[in-house]
Formats: C-alpha cells, sequence, structure tokens
C-alpha cells in the first residue's frame, strides 16, 4: 500500500503547489477541515453545482468522488443536497493529491482508513508531498542562464526541461528547480565540460538516485507496511507507519553519502590510476621515437 500511495509523486510536485490558482488559494484554509477527522462546524452551505464553481471542478466529478466514497455525502433539506467547508478542503486535499501523481484508488485507501481509525490523512499527506530539503526555486531568463553556462540551444532547453530541471514560464522566462544543482553544473563547465556532456551526466544521476529512492521507500514498504496489512491493519500502525516514513528521510540520505564518499573515492582512485598508467606509457612511446629518430639522424 505504502509502495502505490507514497512514491507516485511527480518531479513537478513543488511547481503544482507554486502554480494554485486564486479558488485554490482561498480553499487551501480549509484543508485542515479534510485532512483531520476532528472537523469544526459548517459555516456555509452550498449546492452542488456553487460547490463545483468554488473548487473549479465539474458536477460530474465531484458526483462521481462522492459514489467512490472520497467525499462525505452532503446534507439533504428538502429535496436539495448542501456542502460546506469540509467538501471544499476534502476536494481540495484530493486536487493536490492527483497533481502529485495520486491515483483515485491510492487517495480512496486513506480516505477509508483515516475513517475507520480516526487518523489525520494529514500527517501522512505531509511526508509524503513534502520535499526533503526546501531549496527555494530561482526564475531566470534566457539571456541569465546563457551567462552562467555558456552559449544555449533549444535542443538543450528542451533536455533541460525533460530532465525536470527547468520549467517554462513564457516570455523566454524559465523556473528553475534546483538553483544548487545548476550551481554545480555552471562549476562542471569552468572545469572544461561541454554541456551536452554534462546534460547525460545528471540525465544518468537522475535515473540512479530515482531507482535508490524507490529500494528505500520499498523497504519500508515491504518491511513495515505489509507486515501491518497482515495484521489487519490495527489502529495503533498509522503512527507507525508515519514514523517510518519520517525516519526513512535522514536514514537514506545517510546512507546514500557514506556510500557515495566510499565509492566515489575508489571509483576516482581507479580512474586516476588508469590515467596514469595510460600517459606513462605515451610518454615512453614518445621517447622510444624519438631516440629511434636521433639514432637515423646521426646514422647519416
Amino acid at each position: 500500500m505504502l509502495h502505490e500511495i507514497m512514491f507516485h509523486a511527480s518531479p513537478k510536485l513543488k511547481v503544482s503547489f507554486v502554480s494554485m490558482s486564486p479558488a485554490k488559494a482561498a480553499n487551501k484554509k480549509a484543508v485542515n477541515a479534510a485532512t483531520s477527522n476532528g472537523a469544526g462546524a459548517p459555516t456555509e452551505e452550498l449546492t452542488i453545482d456553487q460547490l463545483a464553481q468554488r473548487t473549479g471542478m465539474t458536477v460530474r466529478n465531484i458526483r462521481a468522488h462522492q459514489s467512490r466514497g472520497l467525499l462525505p455525502a452532503p446534507v439533504v433539506k428538502g429535496r436539495i443536497g448542501y456542502y460546506d467547508e469540509r467538501h471544499i478542503a476534502r476536494l481540495d486535499l484530493i486536487q493536490q493529491l492527483q497533481a502529485g501523481g495520486f491515483n483515485l484508488t491510492a487517495i480512496q485507501r486513506l480516505v477509508e482508513r483515516a475513517e475507520e481509525t480516526g487518523d489525520n490523512i494529514g500527517d501522512l499527506r505531509n511526508l509524503v508531498l513534502t520535499p526533503f530539503a526546501e531549496e527555494p526555486s530561482e526564475v531566470m531568463t534566457l539571456a541569465e542562464l546563457a551567462e552562467q553556462v555558456g552559449e544555449i540551444d533549444s535542443r538543450m532547453i528542451k533536455q533541460s526541461i525533460e530532465l525536470g530541471f527547468a520549467i517554462p514560464l513564457g516570455d523566454d522566462r524559465y523556473e528553475i528547480l534546483s538553483p544548487t544543482l545548476m550551481r554545480a553544473g555552471v562549476q562542471a563547465i569552468q572545469l572544461g565540460i561541454s554541456i551536452e556532456v554534462l546534460l547525460a551526466v545528471f540525465k544518468k544521476v537522475s535515473d540512479h538516485t530515482r531507482a535508490i529512492a524507490e529500494v528505500f521507500t520499498k523497504m519500508v514498504d515491504d518491511g513495515i507496511v505489509r507486515p501491518e496489512e497482515k495484521q489487519g491493519l490495527p489502529p495503533e500502525s498509522f503512527p507507525r507507519v508515519v514514523s517510518a516514513i519520517e525516519g526513512l528521510r535522514p536514514l537514506a540520505t545517510e546512507t546514500i553519502l557514506a556510500s557515495f564518499r566510499v565509492n566515489m573515492d575508489q571509483a576516482a582512485e581507479d580512474a586516476f590510476g588508469k590515467i596514469l598508467t595510460r600517459i606513462a606509457k605515451e610518454d615512453l612511446k614518445d621517447s622510444g621515437t624519438s631516440k629511434r629518430s636521433g639514432r637515423r639522424s646521426r646514422g647519416r
């Protein structure tokens, strides 16, 4: 369950939250009512059409969410169903999770589990959706990027966007999701590495780190969540799952850094040993060629 719920988040998740519409920004105040089962008294009554207008969703989608059990039933007065802030907040939560790559089945399981046990959906949601480290993105023009990394063509821009390093904002402006990664790239370029080679390396690093992340998340899923499922998911299991996810972040970071230091040292030693051996062979070859040329000159 956890592997399904946690780790299908989009790499562009941060942007989906930053680019929040005014309607969603207003609705965000009510999110705690949806993520906590101790919701307060409703302050507003809305028909389903008004709810659709407020949340930016279609009436059809709202009814579909309700039929799946994702949305509580409205309060019926006469023959009309009325919705309140709890429904607004729940729909906003669903939209946020969908924007992060969660499918409706995973969201439904979270909601059902919380309603059965009184757990707070927000605890797990915040842990899963909160980035590892809050690194503010930077907005730069194409000219400013060129000043940093040199000449940039359309192919390089497209590749950077596909890798999730940059997001086009229009008017030749781009949001750089990781300025730290960009600065590392600038340093590599200053050392003489071409942008083409650098992007290829970044692609490999991204692929490998994604695979490593999946190994760690699967470890928590197989080692903690699935055994809890076999026990019928007792009420005390949810705090243990939340605690496991919370502990996963520093554990993964420390493990990866420690392993990388060891492997980088070994790889550098092996690589530079081969380089020195190759240079020595070239020097001996050049020296031998020079001596033979000198002997031929003296013979004449």
